[in-house]
């Protein structure tokens, strides 16, 4: 096989990094004042849009004007989970009957409830989706 290149192997990591530390500041921590890298690491994926619970969000927005709908934190699945989820999102925007297993679970409602909040935290309720 062909060599990989070096920008690829070498420089990659840096790279993303500096480019996204313009849009996310914080990440800007990880360079010394004399602008280099002062960790070590390695790109590998990316962000996990995650709840505490590593259930999605899908339906309704509570307090956001009526029609507000969201389909969020698939925990990296987005693309394995996309064709469900979006299928519960169309339910929901359709106002069609929603399947009973799974769809109340996945509200992104249960978040007011400080009884929910409080099972999560504490470790009662088991986990979703696992990465």
């Amino acid at each position: 096989p062909a060599p990989t290149p070096f920008l690829r192997n070498e420089l990659y990591p840096e790279l993303v990094l500096r480019a996204l530390s313009k849009m996310v500041p914080r990440l800007a921590d990880y360079f010394s004042d004399d602008g280099t890298i002062s960790a070590s690491f390695a790109i590998d994926g990316g962000y996990y849009t995650k709840t505490p619970d590593n259930l999605p969000l899908i339906g309704p927005v509570p307090g956001a004007p009526a029609g507000a709908f969201m389909c969020a934190a698939l925990s990296g699945y987005g693309v394995m989970a996309a064709n469900a989820a979006g299928e519960l999102l169309a339910k929901h925007v359709a106002n069609e009957p929603l399947p009973n297993q799974y769809a109340t679970d996945f509200l992104p409602e249960r978040w007011l409830r400080a009884q929910y909040c409080d099972q999560v935290q504490g470790g009662s309720v088991a986990k979703g989706f696992q990465i």
